[in-house]
């Protein structure tokens, strides 16, 4: 399955409370107060380990979530396919990402969505409330350590 845009499982960040999470995922495998997520803090991250999701709430409402493809949420890996759903990404230059020293984050901020990619296969799809590049990258992104040998 290939998202075109920040909806999944019927959740949308910005939009969905907590309840309709837990409705739509069922009880969190494991629950953190006041975490961080790039320049946002004091959030609730819910792990649902089994699902590759991770979501994040503020005020009891989804601000983001996090998920990583794999067999039990259908999302697609293969870069391929997303590139033809979503056409040409936003990023005026190459977001660096925090997930591998050679990864890099496709952003459609537009529609919500930015793609972590390794070796042309999406490790990380982040969905969150439609936003500018300058306020995902403001808000939401995190520039990775230098990488050393």
């Amino acid at each position: 399955m290939v998202l075109t845009d920040n909806l999944w499982r019927g959740l949308k960040p910005g939009q969905s409370s907590q309840a309709e999470l837990l409705t739509a995922l069922g009880q969190a495998e494991a629950r953190h107060a006041n975490v961080g997520y790039g320049s946002l803090q004091g959030l609730e991250r819910l792990d649902f380990s089994a699902l590759g999701a991770t979501a994040y709430l503020h005020a009891e409402r989804l601000l983001l979530l996090a998920l990583a493809p794999t067999r039990a949420n259908g999302l697609q890996v293969a870069m391929e396919p997303w590139r033809q759903a979503l056409d040409r990404p936003e990023n005026s230059h190459m977001l660096a990402s925090r997930m591998a020293k050679n990864a890099r984050i496709v952003l459609h901020s537009s529609r919500g969505l930015a793609l972590h990619v390794l070796a042309e296969r999406v490790r990380l799809i982040e969905l969150f409330p439609t936003l500018t590049e300058a306020q995902y990258l403001e808000r939401l992104y995190a520039q990775p350590p230098v990488f050393t040998k």
